[in-house]
Order: structure tokens, then C-alpha cells, then sequence
């Protein structure tokens, strides 16, 4: 195995290695619905070749040809997304890169397209970028700055090996991901039709308020400046600390015994309303004795509501809470104006029933994202060690 430049790897023909054409050489009245494509950055992020709809007439393209992109090119985005880096399919339309991209036109005798691309995506290329770039005044990247990246460099046939392993786990990682979107929308569609069309709870429904639900506290925040307060083993939860699943994993700050008598505690089962801000509406489920600060009302319900109800109820309204807030500066509900707020609810039997088939879901969602989260880590640990000669083949 040989440590290469990308110079070195790069088809021994110029312009092997080129940025899109600058910005000025395709403005937008440059652009038609019907010609050659021009492929930017949103095809990397995507990845999908597919996706766009900016064209340029033949003659510009003639212009502009040396920014073509051919089938097996190495395309790396050089603003705003970088890190993002494809091979240009066959299958793709006919097209130029634009300024945003940079293109790497492979020595096929060294080194395959796809090993390439692992290679410029991997944690050790990203840290090369991060110091050959160090004092740039431009951001992004340059030629320059790809031309003198190392990568270590196999025989072809390990390359593919290498190539066929890590894909492997990416498509692993793909199908894990599909599952939890596909698992995502069947969540939200059962909470629409469960709670929001009140469907299949064989339960009488009635309108009452969220003050009925039982106690809304606001809470507050203990003197920043008096560490006696803080680092405790008392939750403090803020906006930030509640994920978009609406789950609270764990909260950056904490609060003593002491701290905690500066603001209300609230016990686990009840539901975190952000009433503050620009993140207003969000919801949390709390699961354990905690304490909140003023950004968030809470919602404590009686022993007459089941908690994951009432907080799929509140996910369900979040327009309608945003809508209450109007447009202010600061958006805010206060905790008189949320208890006034109208729902609809059923029996607590069919709100059981209601909340296990949510809850059901959501573990399965759960289950998932941890072996996502496994996939991920395996990934990126292969990767390492594949991408840097420390594990071989066995022939090799």
C-alpha cells in the first residue's frame, strides 16, 4: 500500500482536477427549461443525479465544455456542504458542474473512482482539509488544497474489496434509515387518525381545556452566578434539551436541592410545553422528577389523562399553538392562555388504548435509531481502518 497525493491518483491529462466555471459564466439569464444540465451541490447533499432543473443552451455549453462531467468522475462540493463527494453516474443527463464543485478525473490504472470517493470522505481527509486550509481568507476549498491531500493507495483488486465492504454497511445504514422515515410517518399518521379523527377508540369524546388536564406551572431560573444552585442531580430542562422526537434524554444543566426551590419541580409523566421563542410549540416527555426554566409551561396531568395522549394531543396542535402566539418579536404563550386552549379527549380506557399503539411504535422507532447509531459507529471505525492500511486483506 502506497500514501499518494491526489495529484498523483488524478488522470495524467489536464484539467484532471477542476473547478466549475465561475459564477459569472452562468448567471441565471443564462438559464432555460431544455438543453445540458447544470448539476450543483443540492445533487451531492441529495445524492441524487436526478434532481434539478437548471439547463444551458448547446452554445454555452460549448463554451463551458471543459466543466463537463463524465461517468465515473469524483465530484467533491467546495462551498457550504463540504465533505459531500459522489461519482457521476452513467445514468446521469448530460451536464456541466458549476462553481460550486470540483471535479477529480481518476488514473484508472492507480486507483478506483469509488475507493477515491471513500478516501476524500473519510475522518483523516477532513482533518488534512481543515489544516492545509488554516489561515485561508476564502472559504471553502481550492484545487490546491485537494491536490495535495494524501490517501493511502492499494492494488485495484483490494480497492474494490474495500469499496464492496464499506457499501455493505452503507446500505445497511440506508435501509435503517428508510425504516425509521417510513416508521416516522406511520407515527404521525396514527396520531391523526387515532386522536386528530378520533377513530377506533370506541369512546365518547369531549371538548375541554388544557387547564383541565390538571396543574400548568411555569418555571424559572435559579441565579446563574451562585454555584450552591447549580450542578446538582436535579434535571434542568431547557428547549434545547428536548430532541424533535419530543424526548428529553438528558439536560446540559442541573440544579441542587437548593437550586431547584428557585423554580417549580415537576414529576415524571408530565409534558413540557416551550411557550418561548423561536422553537415554540415543541413538546417533551418528561420522565423523570425535574425542574424547567421560564421558556417552558408544564403540563401535570391528573391521574384522570394518560401522559403519552395528552402529549400526542399537544404535538397534533402545534400549529394552533404557534398561531396563538401571533407574530410578535418574541413569540409567547403564557400559562394562562395555554390553559384556556380547547382540546378534545376520551375516556382513559381509550386513551390507554390510544397511547400503547403510539408507544409501540415509537420503541420500535427507538430500537432503530440504536442500531443506526451502531451502524454508524461500525462504519466509521471500518472506514479508519481500511482507509489507512492498518487492516488488510488477506492476500494482501
Amino acid at each position: 500500500m502506497r500514501e499518494l497525493l491526489v495529484e498523483n491518483v488524478a488522470a495524467l491529462r489536464k484539467g484532471a482536477i477542476k473547478i466549475g466555471p465561475f459564477g459569472s459564466a452562468l448567471p441565471l439569464s443564462k438559464m432555460v427549461q431544455d438543453g445540458i444540465k447544470v448539476y450543483g451541490q443540492e445533487n451531492l447533499i441529495s445524492r441524487d443525479w436526478h434532481l434539478g432543473a437548471h439547463y444551458i443552451r448547446h452554445e454555452t455549453f460549448e463554451v463551458l465544455r471543459t466543466c463537463e462531467l463524465h461517468p465515473g468522475d469524483v465530484v467533491m462540493a467546495m462551498m457550504g456542504s463540504l465533505g459531500h463527494c459522489e461519482v457521476f453516474s452513467a445514468d446521469a443527463e448530460r451536464g456541466i458542474m458549476d462553481s460550486h464543485l470540483l471535479r477529480i478525473q481518476v488514473n484508472e490504472s492507480v486507483i478506483t473512482p469509488e475507493y477515491l470517493r471513500y478516501s476524500l470522505l473519510s475522518r483523516a481527509t477532513a482533518q488534512q482539509i481543515h489544516r492545509l486550509s488554516h489561515g485561508s481568507i476564502m472559504a471553502g476549498l481550492s484545487s490546491k488544497i485537494i491536490r495535495k491531500i494524501r490517501i493511502y493507495v492499494p492494488d485495484l483488486e483490494e480497492q474494490k474489496w474495500i469499496v464492496e465492504v464499506l457499501g455493505a454497511i452503507d446500505q445497511a445504514i440506508e435501509a435503517s434509515e428508510l425504516i425509521i422515515e417510513k416508521s416516522l410517518r406511520t407515527e404521525w399518521g396514527l396520531k391523526r387518525d387515532l386522536i386528530y379523527n378520533r377513530s377506533g377508540s370506541n369512546g365518547s369524546w369531549k371538548q375541554i381545556t388544557v387547564g383541565d388536564l390538571g396543574t400548568v406551572v411555569t418555571g424559572g431560573t435559579p441565579p446563574t452566578s451562585e454555584d450552591r444552585f447549580w450542578h446538582g442531580h436535579v434535571p434542568f430542562i431547557t428547549p434545547g434539551d428536548i430532541t424533535t422526537r419530543g424526548e428529553i434524554r438528558r439536560t446540559t444543566r442541573s440544579l441542587t436541592n437548593l437550586g431547584a426551590n428557585y423554580t417549580t419541580t415537576v414529576p415524571a409523566g408530565s409534558v413540557a410545553v416551550v411557550c418561548i421563542g423561536s422553537t415554540i410549540g415543541k413538546i417533551g416527555r418528561i420522565k423523570q422528577t425535574s425542574t424547567t426554566n421560564q421558556q417552558i409551561n408544564t403540563i401535570v396531568p391528573s391521574s384522570k389523562f394518560n401522559d403519552e395522549f395528552i402529549a400526542s394531543t399537544m404535538e397534533l396542535l402545534h400549529p394552533r399553538l404557534e398561531a396563538m402566539a401571533g407574530r410578535q418579536a418574541i413569540p409567547i404563550i403564557n400559562a394562562k392562555l395555554l390553559r384556556m386552549m380547547p382540546l378534545h379527549v376520551c375516556s382513559l380506557s381509550a386513551q390507554e388504548r390510544i397511547a400503547n399503539n403510539i408507544l409501540s411504535i415509537r420503541h420500535r422507532i427507538s430500537v432503530e435509531h440504536s442500531l443506526l447509531e451502531k451502524l454508524r459507529l461500525l462504519r466509521f471505525g471500518v472506514a479508519a481502518d481500511l482507509l489507512s492500511g492498518r487492516v488488510r486483506t488477506a492476500e494482501a
